[in-house]
Parts: C-alpha cells; sequence; structure tokens
C-alpha cells in the first residue's frame, strides 16, 4: 500500500469488509482489512467491525466508492423485498 495506512471504514464482518475491499480494488484503490483471528469463529464483539484500510492519498476517494457499494447493496435488497412483499399472498 503506498503512503501511510488509515482506516476509512469499519464494516460489519469479515466478508462484508472482503466484499468492500474488493470494490475498492476494482476502482484501483489498494486496500486491506484487519483479519484478527476471533474466538467466536469469525464473528465480532458488539459494536466492534472489521477495518478497513487504505493509503492516506486515496481516503477520499475510498469514502467515496464504499458508499457507492454500501447505497447499491441497500437498493438491491429494497427491491428484493418489495418483489418479496408483491408476491406474498395476503394472510385470511
Amino acid at each position: 500500500m503506498n503512503g501511510e495506512p488509515v482506516k476509512v471504514y469499519d464494516a460489519e464482518n469479515g466478508p462484508a469488509a472482503e466484499l468492500l475491499r474488493e470494490a475498492l480494488e476494482a476502482e484501483g484503490i489498494e486496500a486491506a482489512i484487519d483479519t484478527i483471528p476471533s474466538p467466536l469463529d469469525g464473528l465480532t464483539a458488539m459494536g466492534q467491525g472489521t477495518p478497513i484500510f487504505v493509503g492516506a492519498h486515496d481516503a477520499e476517494r475510498a469514502l467515496e466508492v464504499i458508499n457507492t457499494a454500501l447505497t447499491e447493496h441497500v437498493e438491491v435488497d429494497d427491491d428484493a423485498l418489495a418483489d418479496e412483499a408483491e408476491s406474498a399472498e395476503p394472510e385470511a
């Protein structure tokens, strides 16, 4: 990673951090996640996320990429929920 590493985001868990790292690297931003092994088999303690680091010179652009990735993910989930609600039969 070029430059001083800075933490730009705490992902909910390891898999979410990995997806965001991939999104950053797809945009040409070198990123790293803190992969400290957990005694809870991959679970993080309440209020503790999985940090994502980028070089200081990429921090602002990295936040934009992360915000876009998170927004797109939420929109997909909302669409799926709307489709599911429309196809559900009313309760009797």
